[in-house]
């Protein structure tokens, strides 16, 4: 089995048990917008951890973009996703560096991978809350939208490394970024670290590949809790369901031997 398929069956069946556990301990009443910013404030190092708050003007933009919010069918909920709920693949920042930004890894040391710090938002990291309704709320849906990990295909034949989200309720980064006093990129056995979260060991070359580089795909493993509810009377009749939602992202690595790269100066 190869590794985009083991990733994938890995997301699949992690979504599932995930959202199972995660998604009724936030669940919101009909009605309920979303809470605030959409950037974590200060996000540097390991990022910010910046609860979500309650914003009123959230729920208001969203019923002016579509005022007459027609009866939801269970099959439109994808749609409502897709259009409304604005899930993003993962913004990877990784050490090495990507070719795209001139950098190359060697082979023998350790990869790093993290959450780029200026992109930590609801969108990208979760949690994401969002609910529709019409005018008169006499009906809607709920939606809670969770990142529990990330799984990063690496491209170069090495099983898929999966990065789990340990506070998906919160927006914050969830891996730890590579910093310079930790040596990702010297010579091999010279202070090489692993990452303790997100990241893979260099074992081979990417000279053989297409274009030189590997393509390393990242997918954001989204689960989002819906809830289709209708006001009858006052009482209130809710189905809800869970949708898993992979966002994907892909980049460029490029992986040299050490001793062909004693010419080439590798970033620190």
């Amino acid at each position: 089995m190869s590794g985009a398929r083991i990733l994938r069956w890995l997301i699949t069946s992690t979504c599932v048990l995930l959202a199972i556990a995660l998604c009724p301990a936030a669940n919101a009443e009909p009605g309920q917008p979303d809470g605030g910013p959409d950037v974590a404030s200060g996000t540097s190092g390991a990022g910010a951890n910046t609860v979500l708050r309650q914003d009123p003007q959230a729920l208001a933009a969203v019923l002016k973009k579509d005022p007459k919010l027609g009866i939801i069918w269970i099959w439109q909920v994808k749609k409502v996703i897709e259009e409304w709920l604005d899930l993003e693949a993962p913004p990877m920042c990784f050490a090495p560096g990507t070719a795209d930004n001139g950098q190359t890894g060697v082979v023998g040391l350790h990869s790093w991978a993290w959450i780029c710090p200026d992109q930590i938002r609801k969108s990208t990291v979760g949690p994401k809350y969002l609910s529709l309704s019409n005018i008169l709320g006499l009906y809607g849906i709920n939606l809670q939208a969770y990142n529990p990990l990330v799984g990063i295909d690496w491209g170069d034949g090495s099983p898929p490394s999966v990065c789990p989200n340990l506070d998906p309720l919160v927006v914050e980064q969830p891996f730890a970024p590579y910093n310079g006093s930790l040596d990702a990129l010297s010579q091999p056995g010279a202070g090489d670290v692993p990452s303790p979260s997100c990241g893979h060991f260099i074992g081979k070359s990417s000279a053989t590949a297409p274009n030189g580089t590997f393509t390393v795909t990242a997918t954001s493993a989204w689960v989002v809790y819906a809830q289709v509810w209708v006001d009858i009377f006052g009482y209130i009749l809710q189905l809800p369901f869970v949708v898993p939602w992979p966002k994907m992202s892909t980049y460029q690595q490029r992986i040299g031997e050490a001793q062909a790269l004693d010419t080439i100066p590798v970033p620190r």
